[in-house]
């Protein structure tokens, strides 16, 4: 018992010892003095004793090396280059009425100087930027029961509405103040992204409304992610099967291309950048691209060039990323040509908005962060896009508004407005 006791107390000093020569001292004095008179049993268990106390001893000596010090943080954003020369001229309607709820999706179409803008009621709100006037257009039943939620463009002589809650396309001439139904959707549908692009009207399948509520059905079914273009003019309509449904998704038209950004299908949020060729229709030979993150509720827009992706939402967060992607230099066999730049706002945003002011300048603005109406505004100048991770100039003063702000893109420049003010924004 001695022996044995002796040999567990010598077992966890070697333990504990931080020395290696100093336990093995220990371990020769203690079996040289006990090997003589200890029977061979005691001495077998003793010697098991010591053989573990000179591993445990080895380990000690040789203990593990430190872990490596953790990486360094990102470097922070670059700071912002300096804003371009603007204008901005604020404007209020002589027909005030409740402003935009905050999280409202107000619609827009413009066809030249005017803006069109949709957001529920019965009635379609017309601002004339060049004049500076305002007037109104009464939808008739039925279109008046999908203004929200709506896809929304301009299209030579005709502003082009779709989904709202139905599968219906209708469009009104300017020219003569008709409606006139088109071809439907799919499907029901809300939560569309619409676009103008070279003559024809584009869209893609939104959030799909199914009576049970909004649902997604299978991913994998390609009836259930058309795309559509329309040559409203010429009468032909032509749809084809996208990538994914894309609810809350934003689109737009750049060199010669038009995109469809983000989204959320029953798979979940997509980071995917689809890209569709317009005359002729196809798909085959464009690359797809990826936004900084995998989300929803995304503002976007075509100017000149290059195509622009602001803020958007997973459920959880808004973000502040902007992406920014040349539509004339891209090269589906080069993927150098394939990547988006990421630049960045000082706060997240859901459900931005975007215009385009001289085929130049992109104007970042409206949608909500931490639940409270954005009026502040961004400006990016395609012509000189920052290297990534830079900050967006921000404009000093912001949008003189209460509601969540629509914008379109005029010939005299971009137009936001919240239903009561808003402001044109030229050079």
């Amino acid at each position: 018992v001695v022996v044995v006791g002796s040999g567990v107390l010598l077992l966890l000093f070697c333990a504990c010892e931080k020395v290696s020569r100093y336990c093995y001292s220990y371990v020769s004095l203690v079996f040289s003095s006990s090997q003589s008179n200890m029977p061979p049993q005691q001495r077998y268990h003793v010697a098991t004793l010591l053989i573990l106390a000179s591993i445990i001893c080895r380990a000690s000596a040789h203990p593990h090396p430190p872990p490596p010090p953790p990486s360094p943080p990102p470097p922070p954003p670059s700071p912002a280059p300096p804003l371009p020369v603007l204008n901005f001229t604020a404007f209020s309607s002589p027909m005030p009425g409740a402003p935009y709820a905050c999280n409202s999706r107000p619609a827009s179409a413009t066809i030249e100087d005017s803006a069109y803008f949709i957001n529920g009621g019965h009635n379609i709100t017309v601002y004339n930027s060049a004049g500076n006037t305002f007037s109104s257009i009464a939808v008739p039943i039925p279109y008046n029961a999908m203004l929200n939620g709506v896809g929304a463009a301009g299209v030579g002589p005709y502003v082009v509405l779709s989904g709202g809650g139905s599968s219906r396309v209708v469009a009104y001439c300017v020219s003569n103040a008709s409606w006139i139904e088109l071809r439907g959707l799919a499907h029901k549908t809300v939560n569309t992204c619409a676009a103008s692009c070279q003559g024809f009207w584009f869209s893609m399948t939104g959030d799909i409304l199914k009576e049970s509520g909004l649902t997604q059905p299978n991913v994998g079914k390609p009836e259930d992610r058309q795309i559509y273009r329309y040559n409203i003019t010429a009468h032909e309509y032509f749809e084809n099967n996208g990538e994914k449904t894309r609810g809350g998704a934003s689109c737009g038209c750049a060199g010669g291309r038009v995109f469809f950004a983000g989204g959320e299908d029953d798979a979940g949020l997509s980071s995917d950048v689809e890209i569709w060729g317009v005359d002729p229709f196809h798909r085959r030979g464009e690359p797809e691209f990826g936004l900084a993150e995998k989300k929803r509720d995304v503002g976007g827009t075509g100017c000149g060039d290059f195509f622009v992706v602001a803020g958007g939402s997973d459920g959880k967060h808004e973000y502040n990323t902007v992406d920014v992607i040349n539509g004339t230099a891209i090269n589906a066999s080069d993927p150098a040509t394939t990547k988006a730049t990421t630049l960045y706002m000082d706060q997240g945003l859901f459900r931005p908005v975007v215009g385009c002011v001289g085929n130049r300048y992109a104007i970042i603005s409206g949608g909500s962060s931490g639940g409270k109406c954005n009026h502040a505004m961004y400006v990016l100048d395609t012509l000189n896009v920052s290297k990534p991770g830079t900050m967006l100039s921000k404009v000093p003063t912001p949008i003189n508004a209460t509601g969540s702000l629509a914008v379109a893109t005029t010939e005299k420049g971009v137009v936001f407005f919240d239903g009561n003010s808003g402001v044109v924004v030229s050079i």
